[in-house]
């Protein structure tokens, strides 16, 4: 799936997908929590057992309701549910699905798809061929200067608790 960052290679134009107007139009809303973001974050929890809904019809409905909200139409969104590697499979390979398509359908919503790869570790992410922090993908962001210069003791303590505060410093709700 994509590509890897920093890959210059030109891939024919088959084997891409432009950005769809929904994402560059000046009327698309902005919006914080979608349904169906809630909608994974039930089916996680009842794949984990928390409530006691249907994690394979949870995760069904939040594909659904993330492509519709971007406007595919119910006959692609169909074939999309009928592929054999999007199939709800249940259990840790059922999570992996959610998280999975969870961070897709946060596409335009950086941030939030950011964080959700830091907290499940989905998907497999690597950095680009260039980075030059130690090859890895920055997991914390630095404390503002500003910050730092005005609340100094209590930004050290903090860094104290949490291990340091470099660019490759896990949050503490991040895996491995």
């Amino acid at each position: 799936m994509g590509t890897n960052n920093g890959d210059q290679s030109d891939p024919p134009l088959t084997q891409v997908s432009r950005i769809g107007t929904y994402f560059s139009s000046a009327a698309t809303p902005a919006v914080i929590l979608s349904y169906y973001e809630v909608l994974f974050l039930r089916a996680e929890a009842a794949e984990r057992g928390w409530v006691g809904s249907n994690a394979g019809d949870l995760y069904q409905q939040a594909i659904t309701a993330a492509m519709s909200q971007i406007g595919v139409s119910q006959a692609a969104i169909s074939s999309y549910l009928a592929q054999p590697i999007v199939q709800y499979k249940g259990g840790q390979a059922g999570l992996r699905q959610i998280w999975l398509q969870k961070w897709i359908s946060l596409f335009g919503n950086g941030p939030e798809a950011y964080a959700e790869w830091r907290r499940t570790g989905i998907p497999q992410l690597q950095a680009g061929p260039d980075a030059i922090n130690d090859g890895l993908i920055p997991v914390r962001l630095p404390y503002p200067d500003r910050e730092r210069s005005l609340n100094r003791e209590a930004v050290e303590a903090a860094m104290a608790r949490q291990g340091g505060a470099t660019l490759n410093s896990p949050v503490w709700w991040m895996v491995g």
